[in-house]
């Protein structure tokens, strides 16, 4: 860090030991803090490899965000001791997709192994959970709770469940709405040597998504790699058409979980904004009942307490409306 003493440290813990190589291509830990970077205009040196795709899309990720938001980031460079031109020959095309147990991820795990056709799907194998993101890096009782409640849909789907913990967010280098897509596709990348394509469920329809927003059609694809490409998936839905086809399957109704407020990080309080417009969305969309995976008792006053932090939200609840 500069020079300085006080030296930052992000880690990746996960399930294998991958032995060190100059060769092994560090794509995700330069993405993971290039809006740190960015933001205090200092130059990345790399002591090791980086892609030959990923320097081109991070020289067009800065152009992006120098535009999204010129008064805080700041052209640099990146100074890798290598930089990699070839590309893994896998036996086998896979795909891994991030996975929170929440409407867009689900819906992703449906869509690439029931809803799309099979000659257009990607080969979804595996779903990475990342503890240290929706579930603080110390509340360890609560990440496990919230992967035995959600482990059931992946092995249903036949998905094989990865976890990652890191404490990227935790340290708080960047803006967490600017940064989250580029710090989880961060973690994507730590198996680039096992799976050709990284998806992330999209947050917003291609119809009105928001910008600047870390994670979207327009970046996401640019997080990507020699061998490693990330895929924004799920765009071409509103989240009202991805909980349509959600209701149809028990399974996730049982175990669907959206919540930001619960104090265990591992069920839903039912009352907060996202809880109760994913409730409507279910409504709007024909279910006859709240599904169980929220307490019982939904009454539309609960409405009236909603508090609103984004514009996206009040686009949702308008198109609830609409549906």
């Amino acid at each position: 860090e500069d020079g300085s003493k006080n030296k930052i440290e992000i880690f990746y813990e996960f399930d294998r030991i991958v032995p060190w190589s100059e060769n092994i291509h560090l794509d995700g830990h330069l993405f993971a803090i290039l809006l740190h970077a960015m933001e205090r205009g200092k130059n990345v040196r790399v002591h090791g490899t980086i892609s030959q795709m990923a320097m081109r899309n991070v020289e067009e990720l800065q152009s992006i965000w120098q535009m999204w938001r010129p008064k805080t980031y700041k052209k640099i460079e990146i100074l890798p001791d290598r930089v990699d031109t070839s590309r893994i020959v896998k036996t086998q095309e896979k795909a891994i997709a991030a996975f929170s147990g929440g409407v867009d991820s689900i819906y992703t795990a449906m869509r690439h192994t029931r809803l799309l056709p099979e000659n257009v799907r990607y080969p979804l194998s595996d779903a990475l959970m990342i503890h240290g993101f929706d579930v603080d890096i110390d509340n360890i009782s609560g990440f496990k709770k919230l992967v035995s409640r959600v482990t059931p849909i992946l092995t249903d789907l036949n998905i094989k469940l990865r976890t990652l913990r890191t404490n990227s967010r935790e340290l708080k280098l960047q803006n967490w709405d600017d940064s989250h897509g580029l710090e989880l596709a961060a973690c994507l990348h730590m198996y680039y040597d096992e799976f050709a394509f990284g998806l992330v469920g999209s947050s917003g329809p291609y119809y009105n998504f928001i910008l600047p927003w870390g994670s979207n059609a327009v970046t996401d694809r640019l997080i990507s790699g020699n061998n490693l490409s990330i895929i924004h998936d799920g765009g071409g839905s509103f989240r009202t058409d991805k909980v349509n086809d959600i209701k149809n399957y028990p399974l996730a109704c049982k175990l669907l979980r959206v919540c930001y407020e619960d104090t265990e990080n591992s069920k839903n309080c039912g009352k907060c904004e996202k809880c109760v417009r994913t409730q409507l969305a279910f409504l709007a969309a024909g279910a006859k009942s709240i599904p169980e995976c929220f307490p019982e008792g939904f009454n539309l006053q609960i409405i009236k307490d909603v508090k609103l932090y984004r514009d996206g939200n009040i686009k949702d609840l308008k198109k609830i409306l609409e549906y």
